[in-house]
C-alpha cells in the first residue's frame, strides 16, 4: 500500500533518512531536508514502513529527492506514484 507521506510519518521519515543518508540532502549544489516536500511511503500488510520517496517540483520539473525501498518491490511502485502526481499538479495548472 502507498499512500502519501502526513505529518504523522515524518519523525519515521527524518530517522529513517538520517540513518540512511544524512540529512540535509544534497543535490544540484543546494541542501534541501527531504521531509519538508511532499512524499509517498510504502507500508506493508502490517503497516509497516518498506519504501519512502521524497521530491520537489520547482519550474515546472520533478526532481525525486530521496527514494529508499527496504524490501524488493517498492521502489518501482514510489516512482511510478511520483510521475503521477507530477503530471497531475501539471494538468491542474500546478507546474510551469
Amino acid at each position: 500500500m502507498i499512500t502519501s507521506l502526513t505529518s504523522s510519518d515524518l519523525p519515521w521519515a527524518r530517522s529513517f533518512l538520517q540513518e540512511r543518508w544524512g540529512l540535509p540532502v544534497i543535490t544540484r549544489g543546494k541542501a534541501y531536508d527531504p521531509t519538508a516536500y511532499p512524499g509517498f511511503i510504502a507500508k506493508d500488510k502490517q503497516g509497516l514502513p518498506q519504501g519512502l520517496v521524497t521530491y520537489r517540483i520547482e519550474a515546472g520539473e520533478c526532481e525525486i529527492l530521496s527514494l529508499n525501498s527496504l524490501s524488493g518491490g517498492y521502489g518501482i511502485g514510489l516512482v511510478k506514484t511520483v510521475k503521477l502526481a507530477a503530471l497531475g499538479r501539471r494538468a491542474a495548472g500546478g507546474c510551469g
